[in-house]
């Protein structure tokens, strides 16, 4: 499914505007504003890459569509567009677009200087160049052996794009030259599993691998080792954000279940905090528009979207050093210090800026337990609740709604000779 949300003023309001069902689960997304109809000068659509070869183009200004626009590649076009291909039986395979890819597309990036052009990555190790004026595939590079994860544009040149793949390479490109042979190559560790160019430093670009490292790399130094390598998390850096305005604020989100902030302007990079999250992340994006707005998805499937100075330590360093937590972005323990400057539960806030169902209920439930616990009250052997002794006699009848006065004498010694000797019975066991 593809949320399209909006946002409005004031705070907490990023709000689900309508949804796309799509057929097959999405790998990739790639927003851009090519005008298709030639109608404006900008239009709002979004490229998805999925299990199928084909790519889908969605037009988001339309409500609930219930077809893409167009799709490059995938399966040959039916001529009757209503009636469904017949299910081909064996091993045979469905016929593809000659241009397509034959596999699943694991990466795009839409050109933000050239509109018209698309890069897309795929599990069949190549990546394909893509003219949206044309709908067609105008060039296939195929450098890589493995599946390819990312691909990125150059920030400055928009001819030069990167691509990581499962081979464990980094390749640098560029469109105007013979397909045959990359520019540049780096081997890395581990399968890339992200990529994004410094945009305070257009030639450089990090990489984050399976085996839970940074690279930082001198794209003009082809083949060369990286400048500096950072062991960042105990797992796959599955996703990584350098920030747009703020110089050398790096985000990564791994599936380790945590999120870091590291800063390396001076260099090398240094650790500002570890966030511990309440799920795998997979992905993390800087607003370029407000530079300390950061989007945040991972496993559970919910959109995120944080104010990071509600983080306390990234706010000492970047922000106004006076700015109050917004309790539906972090949730912590009001009576721990230290998980208030360490702890974000990225489950706490869902699209509406809402706990998710249940959650709250929770939360009271154990909240309400540590209260009894921290005021040492009897426990019941009945109940396991809190049992308040009697007062006086009164209290006592009025605690009694079924009881009767006109019990005999001795039943009412006998209970609360029992009363008293279980209340001696918990004294001695504390």
């Amino acid at each position: 499914k593809a949320v399209v949300s909006t946002q409005s003023t004031g705070e907490n309001n990023l709000f689900m505007h309508h949804d796309i069902v799509l057929p097959t689960f999405p790998l990739t997304v790639a927003w851009m504003d090519y005008p298709f109809s030639g109608k404006e000068d900008r239009e709002n659509h979004i490229a998805v890459g999925t299990f199928d070869p084909g790519i889908e183009i969605w037009n988001l200004d339309n409500l609930n569509p219930i077809e893409p626009q167009l799709i490059l590649g995938g399966p040959e076009e039916v001529e009757d567009s209503l009636k469904k291909p017949k299910k081909i039986k064996g091993a045979a395979k469905q016929k593809l677009k000659s241009e397509s890819h034959t596999s699943g597309v694991m990466s795009l990036a839409w050109n933000r200087s050239a509109k018209n052009l698309l890069l897309s990555g795929s599990i069949d190790t190549t990546v394909k160049l893509w003219d949206l004026s044309k709908v067609a595939c105008v060039q296939t590079f195929r450098h890589h052996k493995g599946e390819v994860q990312s691909v990125q544009w150059s920030p400055v040149d928009q001819n030069i794009f990167l691509s990581g793949s499962f081979d464990k390479t980094v390749l640098l490109n560029d469109i105007r030259v013979n397909p045959s042979v990359p520019l540049s190559k780096w081997s890395i560790t581990a399968d890339c599993e992200s990529i994004q160019w410094d945009p305070r430093n257009p030639t450089n670009f990090v990489v984050g691998t399976e085996d839970g490292n940074v690279k930082y790399f001198d794209g003009k130094a082809g083949g060369k080792k990286s400048l500096w390598t950072l062991g960042a998390h105990s797992n796959a850096v599955s996703s990584l954000a350098i920030n747009p305005s703020v110089p050398g604020l790096l985000v990564t989100g791994s599936a380790d279940k945590h999120l870091k902030f590291w800063d390396f302007s001076a260099g090398l990079p240094k650790l500002i905090v570890g966030l511990p999250a309440s799920e795998k992340i997979f992905g993390v994006s800087f607003f370029s528009e407000s530079p300390f707005l950061l989007a945040i998805g991972g496993d559970r499937g919910v959109l995120r979207v944080i104010d990071i100075r509600d983080v306390q330590k990234v706010n000492e360093k970047y922000g106004d050093g006076n700015r109050v937590s917004n309790p539906n972005m972090l949730q912590f323990d009001e009576e721990s210090e230290d998980e208030k400057e360490d702890f974000l539960d990225l489950g706490a806030m869902d699209i509406n800026g809402r706990a998710p169902e249940g959650d709250e209920e929770d939360e009271f439930d154990e909240e309400e337990e540590d209260e009894d616990v921290e005021m040492d009250k009897p426990i019941s052997k009945n109940n396991n609740k809190p049992k308040n002794k009697p007062k006086n006699n009164n209290n006592n009848n009025n605690n009694n709604n079924n009881s009767s006065s006109s019990k005999p004498k001795k039943d009412k010694d006998k209970n609360k000779k029992k009363e008293k000797n279980k209340g001696k019975g918990k004294k001695n066991k504390k």
